[in-house]
Parts: C-alpha cells; structure tokens; sequence
C-alpha cells in the first residue's frame, strides 16, 4: 500500500458533518497505517508531525492538544501521541515478548515457507526485521544449552502411531496432538495456502534463518528438560510424528545394544538391526531363538498382513550352584557371519572397558547411523543434544544404566556398576532413577529372574539400601512394582484402577517386555503392535500366573526382603489401589498381606482363562515367611477399591488382611473358576494357620492360649497402618512358633532369626506350605498345550483339605511320597545356596520337566549373605521413605 491509497476519493470520506469523537474513530486505522507505515520522504516513516500535517491538510482533521485525564496532574499532552499510546495502545518499537512471540509462531511454520515478511502485528503493524534480527542475534549469543534431565532418551519406548493412541486427552489440559498451539491474537500470520509459492531451492532470508535456529534452540532445551507436552504443542503434526519415531529408532538400537552387550556384534547399524529382525527372518524358521530374543527397526515392520502372535509358552531361568563352563575368549574379533544368537561368542578381552554403553550411545546420537531418518528435519538440534551431553555427561551414565536395567543384561549392569564405584556421588544420582522400582517394573522370570536385582541390592548398601527407597516419585513400593508386572502381564486390570499415579495413562509401564519371557521390547511381534496403533498387550496374547513368573516374584521378593536382615520396609503401606471415603474424606491404603489379597481377587476375576492363584498362593506364603505380619491392620473397604462405594456412607473399617478378605461376597466367589475359588479357600486357611500357630483338625479339640509360646521383641512401627505397639509383632512371632519349645533352638537359621530382624521361625505346617510351594515353582513348566498349569506332584485341593481339618496330612505327592528335601522348620531349604532353593536342592529325586534348553536361560544362585542391613544402620543414616 503507498501513500496514495491513503488520501480521501471524496469529501463523504472526510466525514466532516460527525461529531469530532466519532471523526477521530473512522479515522483511526488510517493514522495507525500511518505511524507504523514507510510513508514518510525517502520511504522513512513519517514523524508525529508529519502526520498531524497530513490529517489536517488532507481530511480537514486537526490533531491539537488534550487534557490527560488519566494524569493527577491534568497535563495538556499531543493528542496524537495520547491516541496512539494511551487509547489504542500502538508503538512501533517491537517489545521483546512479542518479537519471542513472533518467533514461535514463525518457527513451526518455517518448513511451508512462511518467512518474516508474512507476520503483522496489531492492527497491520509490520513486523520491523531489523529490530527482530537484532534481537534473535543476541539471544543466539547469549543461548545456553541445557543440561539434561533423567530420562530424555530412555521415554521414547513408543513410536508416534502407539503414542498418539496411549495419551488420556483430559479437558482441562492442552493435548500435545492436538492442532497448533493458538498464535496471539495481535499476530497475524499469512497462511501457507496465501502464500506465493516458494522454490524448493529458495534461500530462506537471514531473518527468516535466524527464526528458525533461535525456535530449534528453544525447541532443544525444552526436550533436554523433558517438556515433552509444551515441545509437542510447538509442532506442527509432521514434526511430532519425525521427533517421536527418530527417538523411537535410537530408544531400539539402545535396547538392542544394551541387551547384546559382552557378545556378538562390537557394533550395530540400522541394516544390522533389519537384517537380523524383520517380519519374513522372524517367520523364516532359520534359527530357533525365540521371538522374544530378536530385536526389529521400525522400518523393517510389515504393515500388511496378519498380525504376528507370540510364542505360547514361557521361558524360565533354572538356578545352579555352579557356573556353567564359558566359551573361550577369540583371539581375534570377526563379526558373527549369521544372527544366530545362540553361535555368538563374548567379546574379546578388553573390548568391553574400551566400549561403554555410554560412548555407544552418544556415537548414535552423533552420527544419527541408527535411521534412516535425517536430524536436519527434527525440529531440534541434534548438534545441541550432543553438546549437552559433553557438558555434562552423567545424564548419559544414568540413561545407560537405565537401558542396561530394561534390556536385563547382567554383565553390562555389573560393567555400569563397578564403574560407579570410582566416580564421587554416582550413586546417589543413580538413585534418581529408582533402580530398584525399575527392575522390578522390567521383571523378566524367562531371562533373568531375581539376578538383575540382586546385582543392584548387593551395589547400592548402606545409605542407599532398598529398605531406604523403597518409594518411587509416584508412592510406589518396590513390592508395588511387582503386583503391577503381575497385573499387566496376567489380567486385563486397567492402570487406572491400579494407581492415581497412572490416571494419565493407558498403559502400564513396562508392557513392551513380558514377565515369562516370551516377548521383549525389539521382538518383531510388539514391534509390529506398536507401529499398527496398539499401545497395550492384547488380552488374548496374556496367560495365567505361570510358575516362571511365580518363581521371578518369590525370588525378588526374597532379595527385597532378605531374610535375616532389618526390613521395616515389608510393613510399608502400599500405593496401590489408594483410596479416598467419599463420605468422610479418610485416605484408605492397603497393607502387605491386604495388597495381595487384592491381587488374588483380580486374578481371579479379570484374569485370564486357566488361572489357579497358584501364584497368589505363593506370594502369601512367602511374605509370611519373610515376616509379614498378619495381625497388621489398616482402614480399608472392597467397595471403595472395586468403585462400588457410597459418597453418603462410610463403608471402610480397620481390618487385617484375613478379615479383609472374608469381606469378598460369596456370590462374587461363586462366578469365578473352581480352581481360583479352591486356591481362594486356601488362602483363607493360610491366614487363619499364620493367626494361630498350628491346624485345628476336626477331631481334635483347639489348642489353649497357655500352648503358644509367646516371647518379647521390640516392634516395627509402622505409619499407616493400625498397630499394638509391641504386643501386635510378638503375636505374629508367637503365631510362628508351634507348640514344641525347641523348634527354633533346631533351626539352622539360628542367626538370620536374631531379634533384630522380623524373620520369624516356627511354625510347622507354614513351614510346609512353604517348601512344598518352592518345589512346585522350581520344578514343573507347562510345556506343550495339553498340559495342565500345575503339575500332578501338588495338589491345591489336598492343601485345602489339610488347612480346613479334613486331613491329617498333606495328601499331594510331594508330601507323601516324600520328594522333599530336608527343611528348617520354618520351610527353608539351607543345604545349598540359602535363601534360594534350586531344583536339586528342594526335591530328593529328579523331578523337573525344564529340560527343554532352548527356553532356559541358567543363573548362578546370587549370593546375598553379606549384604546386611540392620537397626544401627538404620539409626545411622535415618529413614528416607
């Protein structure tokens, strides 16, 4: 527009019959085009002045002085510069919000060709570049790159078709997918479809340049401080799509890394990674490693065809008591000709010290040799990410131990670890990542077992110990952590309903790896599920609570819990299935024992077709005999957890665990399978055998109070739960203890059961129980389809009928055909490796129908026998959570 577009085309224009006020208003748009436009001599601006000037010759308009009404003082002040400041707000110097502003909004769209010149600003205001160049030259000076936080790398286990499916859209917050953030109102942006077209060769302007490396500035600090929501909303949808499936790409070739780590390939390229793992080498039958076992890039994925299904049996880990003999070391490396995992041989000596996880993945995110995805159309900087992380690399140590947990490489967690021991304060920044939470949330009883995270227990003692964070940021327990791995992997529970901590998600954590090992994160059956949109295992792909995944529970439960050690933690409240009365507001938190109760109802009611609570039975017996204690009450209400509450009534009441669970009603229990209302019965007992000390058989008259022997122990406070001060833990010792006073005078665990530990003795029949539960899980697999969930030599029924009196004995093979090993009285097997029993050392005659070599992985018993934590550690460092 010039200057002549501006002058009046007749007097009706002037408007010289209104009143002046009325003038002044049809008038205003052309004075602002006037004091922001080039209209002045020379193609300058036009001064205050000239502009008074011009209204007055042109449009008979005078702009004289007025009376400051807004000042105390009345000053007579330039009615123009009153108009155009203190009424109507407009300047022409550009304020630096603005011109941030600016560059955001101009920053998204660069790659359709908008440019500088297509923004305006309030009311046609142009856009003055140079104030603008200026400007973003100074910041681009002044930029410091961020350091990052923990867990930038390792969040992007999804690619964007999973992600955008997994995020719970809520009203009150912005979704990160949804259309572009809105532009202030007081910028105007020329649309692409307004726009000329531009040459793909076309030069941006150095202006237009600087816009776009000041907002990939911006764009990389907020993804190095995991501002992933306020990122996504600052890109456009092809951008989030290239950001998301880039990471996504680096967060497989780490895993795949990660998990081959020691053995096979020094390095992994993209077409290594295609090559060993696509759809038709997963289908072509030319090696018998599992699916679970081979990773798969996301451009190798079919998306056509039938869906791939998982193999249907599990894996398991079979612990010996010596170490298996090592291939030999190669003298010279030469990369494995095949991806036959099972012909691949450890790396040569020294290989390991000069290849750190650490280097690997910073190498990967500096030549971005991982995908085939180009960094130059991320809408970061690559460059930057790599900066920060040569600024400060800890982040990167953290990130690498954090892929090492997930991936369940022992030899690289041990590599990380030790490493850690000659670097001050790594420790405590390992704690960040809550490794222990992290285990257990990647709990893998196909692979690894209990030995993952009896590496981290045995590494991070004293101030560190599990007993002093056992809390992760969301209030969940260690032991938390393993009823989800368990309600993930074996029921169609929703997160949900598990955790305020998960009302954001639709996903458990940890999905992409099963618990029984039959699939991981790089398997090309959940690579194919996550690329089609699936961000959850199909229901149909789940099976009952297998004894791989039983054994995996036990075992790290008998890590977390080590018995002989100091462990206030087993009476920690629970922060699952938390609720709030609706009536009188009172918090309502599960206790050990009442959590798997919990877990038990769920199995059995949205668990999957052939459960037995086989594994919920296991899990009761062995917290009781790692000191659970069963006279432990907390206020609690099924209807609340299950949602069928009233906001009108209080339905919650102070209970433990054995009243709690007589609160189920029979006709909820009566819909379930017979074997789960069986195994539900014998949970009952259980806890009825754990109050009293001993069976009270249908013949025989109860045993009288005087029979139990009772003794004094300090208690364990616990916040949270409803206890009796000393009298509530010397009730579930004496219920540990049977009638025959030298039982533990017998016991060879004499010192594990020292008063300063809560690791009851006693108690025969729980005893029992107890070893009869780890033969069954350390000796039977269902191997083909035909075959039943547990096996011939126990029997849930004939444990049912000996808890509620009908029997004298324990009618299971196991028992009577006594295949059992010699135990402590209070069930523990202590001949080899205690407190981990192996098939051998539980059962006298070989039992075990887990030769099937192809689906076991071996482990070394761990050995824990020296990592104490006791009082006076407790009393010296204090109590974290």
């Amino acid at each position: 527009m010039n200057l002549a577009d501006l002058l009046p085309r007749s007097d009706e224009e002037k408007f010289l019959g209104s009143e002046y006020s009325e003038r002044l208003e049809k008038f205003k748009p052309i004075i602002i085009q006037l004091y922001m436009g080039n209209y002045g001599p020379g193609g300058k601006r036009m001064t205050k002045r000239q502009i008074t000037e011009f209204m007055k010759d042109k449009y008979a308009f005078h702009l004289g002085f007025v009376f400051n009404t807004s000042d105390i003082r009345l000053r007579m002040v330039n009615q123009l510069e009153y108009n155009l400041r203190e009424k109507w707000k407009v300047r022409r110097r550009i304020l630096n919000r603005e011109k941030d502003d600016v560059t955001t909004a101009l920053g998204k769209r660069a790659r359709t060709g908008a440019s500088t010149s297509d923004a305006t600003l309030q009311e046609g205001k142009p856009l003055d570049t140079k104030q603008l160049k200026r400007h973003l030259q100074d910041k681009i000076r002044r930029f410091v790159v961020e350091p990052m936080v923990p867990g930038v790398l390792s969040a992007w286990n999804l690619p964007y078709a999973a992600l955008i499916k997994s995020i719970v859209r809520q009203a009150d917050k912005p979704s990160p997918f949804g259309d572009l953030s809105n532009t202030p109102g007081y910028i105007t942006i020329k649309s692409p479809r307004d726009a000329i077209a531009v040459s793909p060769t076309a030069v941006p302007s150095p202006s237009t340049q600087l816009v776009q490396q000041t907002w990939t500035y911006n764009q990389s600090n907020l993804f190095l401080q995991g501002r992933f929501q306020e990122l996504f909303i600052n890109c456009k949808r092809e951008d989030r799509i290239a950001l998301t499936n880039y990471f996504h790409e680096f967060w497989i070739h780490t895993f795949v890394t990660a998990k081959y780590w020691g053995r096979g390939p020094l390095f992994w390229t993209k077409d290594m990674v295609s090559a060993m793992t696509d759809t038709s080498f997963a289908n072509s039958g030319l090696t018998p490693v599992s699916p679970a076992d081979r990773p798969t890039p996301l451009s190798s994925i079919s998306h056509d065809g039938a869906l791939l299904q998982p193999e249907q049996y599990c894996r398991w880990v079979i612990h010996v008591t010596e170490e298996h003999a090592v291939p030999g070391l190669w003298e010279d490396y030469q990369p494995p000709s095949n991806f036959d995992q099972n012909s691949w041989m450890p790396w040569p000596s020294g290989h390991q010290a000069n290849r750190p996880l650490t280097h690997l993945m910073h190498e990967s995110l500096t030549k971005s040799d991982f995908t085939s995805l180009s960094p130059d159309n991320l809408p970061i900087s690559s460059s930057l990410i790599s900066e920060s992380i040569s600024n400060d690399p800890r982040p990167l140590q953290l990130e690498s131990f954090k892929f090492a947990i997930m991936a369940g490489n022992l030899e690289l967690v041990e590599s990380i670890l030790g490493k850690a021991r000659q670097e001050k304060d790594l420790n405590r920044y390992f704690m960040e990542i809550y490794p222990y939470h992290l285990a257990a949330t990647y709990l893998d009883g196909g692979n690894t077992c209990c030995s993952l995270l009896a590496i981290i227990i045995r590494h991070f003692s004293g101030r560190y110990a599990i007993a002093r964070n056992n809390e992760d940021s969301m209030g969940h327990t260690v032991f938390d952590c393993l009823i989800i791995s368990i309600l993930r992997s074996h029921t169609n529970v929703a997160p949900r309903d598990v955790s305020s901590g998960f009302v954001d998600m639709k996903r458990y954590p940890g999905e992409e790896k099963d618990v029984c090992g039959r699939w991981d994160a790089d398997s090309p059956i959940i690579r194919q599920l996550f690329q089609r949109g699936s961000y959850r295992i199909p229901f149909g792909w789940k099976h009952p609570f297998c004894h791989s995944s039983v054994q995996a529970v036990c075992h790290n439960l008998i890590a977390i819990f080590f018995p002989g050690n100091y462990n206030p933690h087993i009476r920690h409240p629970s922060g699952l299935f938390v609720r709030l009365c609706g009536n009188c507001g009172k918090k309502l938190t599960l206790g050990t024992l009442h959590l798997v109760v919990v877990l038990a109802y769920h199995l059995a009611a949205s668990g999957v077709q052939g459960e037995t609570l086989f594994g919920a039975v296991a899990v009761l017996v062995c917290l009781l005999r790692l000191g659970a204690n069963i006279h432990d009450k907390t206020q609690v209400s099924i209807d609340d957890i299950l949602g069928d509450s009233s906001a009108d009534v209080c339905r919650h009441a102070s209970m433990d665990a054995d009243e709690f669970m007589q609160t189920i009603p029979l006709e909820t229990i009566d819909l379930w399978r017979p074997e789960c209302r069986t195994a539900w019965s014998c949970m009952l007992g259980i806890f009825r055998l754990a109050k009293s000390g001993k069976l009270h058989h249908i013949n025989k008259s109860p045993p009288q109070n005087s029979e139990i022997n009772e003794y004094v122990s300090s208690d364990i406070q616990l916040i949270g739960l409803d206890t009796d001060g000393e009298e509530n833990l010397d009730r579930n010792r004496a219920s540990n203890d049977e009638d025959d006073d030298e039982d533990e005078d017998e016991c060879q665990l004499f010192e594990e059961h020292s008063n300063d530990s809560n690791f009851p003795c006693g108690n025969r029949q729980l005893g029992l129980i107890w070893a009869v539960t780890q033969a069954e899980m350390l000796t039977y697999r269902r191997i083909l389809g035909v075959d039943p969930w547990i096996s011939d030599n126990f029997s849930m029924d004939a444990l049912r009928q000996w808890l509620d009196g009908e029997s004298e004995e324990v009618q299971m093979p196991l028992v009577r055909e006594e295949m059992l090993q010699n135990t402590t009285p209070c069930g523990w097997f202590v001949n080899h490796h205690f407190p981990f029993a192996t098939a051998t050392s539980a059962t006298k005659q070989h039992i075990m129908n887990m030769d099937v070599y192809h689906r076991t992985s071996f482990h070394s018993v761990p050995d824990l026998g020296d990592i104490i934590y006791s009082k006076k550690d407790e009393e010296r460092f204090g109590t974290l959570n």
